[in-house]
């Protein structure tokens, strides 16, 4: 009988590959968004259409011709407790779908506290007969062993469950560590969902005294004089595991997976292309070091160092197994002794390449890559 029970309680399952969107989230539309937005691989993208603050009001983002299929999102914070929203939001979404009445539906970005979902659900309502189009939230982690998000998310009546985000307290979880029980859990609620993966790094600014003084999650920045940076970057491996589980088993309502955010040629803060889209396979994927080696005149010889891998190089030291007469490292390396060494933190993007050294030798010197000191 207690099996039985468990049974009937269970969610749907099914397998297979799951549809993938991706956000473009950038507030300016710069040619290098542009071109990704027009040439990505992904089903279908969700790109931030404005802002909605409760001081400054709305703000409508200047965006060329979509992509076919393209739906739209608002940022909004959260409405003062003392404050009746609906006016603001009704208004704010008419809007958006007046520029943009080709967007096949409109999705709410809003955290709000827990304690106030009740209240969400019942601004859903109204905005539900206000004759916008489809509407999609996104939802929390939080918000799903609380009574009203059941009330929520029917109101809704898809949410997107954000799995990433950035915690100070736990800063290197940039990927939910239980994103696989939180979307068998968003499969309990009984309505359509989506599950937003992350595939960017924060680049966290610090001053001399090791205080963090800035966040940024686009484009990287120089560190405070007396300062330092680290990056910390969602691990790919990590979130390929979580595709190829969902792939294997996931819960009937999940329709698609959504990409926070798809890469640009100028985003210095998010994965390549390329190793996003070997994550969004379910394979994890790799760096390899390629060493090439050109003849470029009598007894002169230049090598450059590919990356003809999936995933970034942390780019690796190099040595001669038969040292030419004479050389010089070239590029982010210098000389140390038979060895080239990289520059701290130096990186290649799966793609990249690098002039490393250049050799005069009246044979083919050998250059190859090497993890000892």
């Amino acid at each position: 009988m207690l099996l039985l029970l468990l049974f009937s309680c269970a969610s749907p399952t099914a397998s297979g590959p799951l549809p993938q969107d991706a956000y473009v989230w950038q507030q300016v539309w710069t040619p290098a968004v542009q071109e990704a937005a027009h040439t990505h691989p992904f089903r279908g993208l969700v790109v931030l259409g404005g802002t909605l603050d409760w001081e400054d009001g709305l703000e409508l983002f200047e965006r060329p011709a979509l992509p076919p299929g393209s739906a739209l999102a608002l940022r909004v914070e959260a409405p003062p407790a003392n404050e009746d929203p609906l006016p603001a939001l009704q208004n704010a979404l008419a809007q958006l779908a007046l520029v943009h009445p080709e967007a096949p539906y409109l999705q709410l970005d809003m955290d709000l506290p827990t304690s106030r979902l009740g209240e969400y659900a019942a601004w859903m309502e109204a905005l539900n007969q206000a004759g916008l189009p489809p509407l999609r939230i996104t939802a929390l982690p939080t918000w799903l062993d609380d009574p009203a998000f059941e009330d929520l998310a029917h109101a809704a009546p898809h949410f997107v469950m954000q799995l990433h985000w950035f915690d100070p307290k736990h800063p290197t979880y940039l990927l939910d560590p239980q994103a696989l029980a939180h979307i068998d859990d968003a499969g309990q609620v009984g309505v359509p969902f989506s599950a937003a993966l992350p595939s960017y790094s924060y680049s966290l600014m610090f001053d001399g005294s090791g205080q963090r003084v800035a966040l940024n999650a686009e484009q990287a920045q120089t560190a405070p004089i007396g300062g330092y940076a680290e990056q910390l970057r969602a691990d790919p491996a990590a979130v390929a595991q979580v595709v190829a589980s969902l792939e294997q088993r996931h819960p009937r309502d999940l329709e698609a997976l959504i990409w926070f955010r798809l890469p640009t040629a100028q985003d210095q803060n998010s994965w390549s292309l390329t190793t996003l889209t070997s994550v969004a396979a379910g394979v994890t994927p790799v760096a390899q070091a390629e060493i090439q080696v050109q003849e470029t005149g009598e007894k002169l010889w230049q090598f450059q160092l590919y990356n003809t891998g999936t995933e970034t190089l942390e780019m690796p030291q190099l040595y001669w197994e038969t040292e030419p007469d004479l050389w010089d490292a070239l590029g982010s390396y210098h000389q140390s002794r038979a060895h080239l060494s990289p520059g701290a933190a130096q990186t290649l993007q799966p793609g990249e390449s690098q002039v490393v050294a250049w050799a005069r030798s009246f044979v083919e010197p050998t250059l190859s890559v090497t993890d000892a000191p």
